[in-house]
C-alpha cells in the first residue's frame, strides 16, 4: 500500500507543477531592444514595456486606442535616469493581454503640438489562448490566482461607459492616440521650493 501512495503522490505533484506552470506566467518584460521584432502572450499574461524618454522635452510616448481589444494599459509611469533637472529616464507601461489574436503595437514619441514622431517603437504580439480550468469556466482565474495579479489594483481603461456608443450624438474622434494614458509626474526633487514657469 506504501508504494501506491508514493504514486498517487507523485502523480498529484506532477498535475499540481503542470497546473502551476501554465496558470503562473510571469509578467514578460520588453525593451526597446526588440523594436520591429515580435512576442507571444497567453491570454491574461502581463506585459511590461519600458522605452525611454524625457517628459521635460515635450515628447510622450503614445499608446493608440487600436490595441484596446487585445490589450489593456494598466498603467503608465515615469522614472527619472538621475536627480538632475531635464535628464532623461525612462516610461514603463504595463499592459495584460485579453483577445486571442494578432495586434501590432506601434506607438510613437511625438510632442502633442507637432504632427511627426521623432522616434517610433513597433512589436508584434501574438496572444494565443490560455487553456480552461476547472475553478470557474473557461479562460478564468482560480481566486489564489487573481489575488496573486500584480496589477489587480490598477484602473482599467474601457471598462467605463462608452460616451460613443450607439445613441449617442457624439463623433468618435480620428486620431488614434487621442485618449493617450498620460504618464505620472515624476516625484518633486526639490519639494518646498516654487517651479518657475
Amino acid at each position: 500500500m506504501n508504494r501506491w501512495k508514493q504514486i498517487g503522490l507523485s502523480i498529484l505533484f506532477t498535475l499540481l507543477c503542470t497546473v502551476v506552470c501554465v496558470y503562473a506566467t510571469e509578467p514578460l518584460v520588453v525593451t526597446e531592444e526588440q523594436n520591429g521584432g515580435s512576442v507571444t502572450l497567453t491570454q491574461g499574461q502581463h506585459m511590461t514595456l519600458t522605452l525611454p524618454g524625457n517628459p521635460s522635452t515635450g515628447y510622450q510616448w503614445k499608446v493608440p486606442n487600436s490595441i484596446e481589444a487585445y490589450l489593456t494599459l494598466h498603467d503608465s509611469s515615469y522614472t527619472p535616469g538621475s536627480d538632475r533637472i531635464g535628464a532623461p529616464g525612462h516610461y514603463t507601461f504595463h499592459f495584460e493581454a485579453q483577445t486571442e489574436g494578432t495586434v501590432n503595437l506601434h506607438m510613437a514619441y511625438a510632442r502633442s503640438f507637432e504632427t511627426g514622431d521623432a522616434d517610433s517603437f513597433d512589436l508584434t504580439i501574438e496572444i494565443v489562448h490560455r487553456p480552461a480550468d476547472n475553478s470557474g469556466g473557461e479562460g478564468s482565474l482560480g481566486e489564489s490566482e487573481k489575488a496573486a495579479d500584480p496589477y489587480s489594483s490598477f484602473a482599467q481603461p474601457g471598462k467605463a461607459a462608452d460616451p460613443y456608443a450607439a445613441g449617442t450624438e457624439q463623433k468618435k474622434p480620428t486620431d488614434p492616440y487621442s485618449s493617450v494614458a498620460e504618464p505620472k509626474k515624476a516625484t518633486d526633487p526639490y519639494p518646498g521650493i516654487p517651479e518657475r514657469e
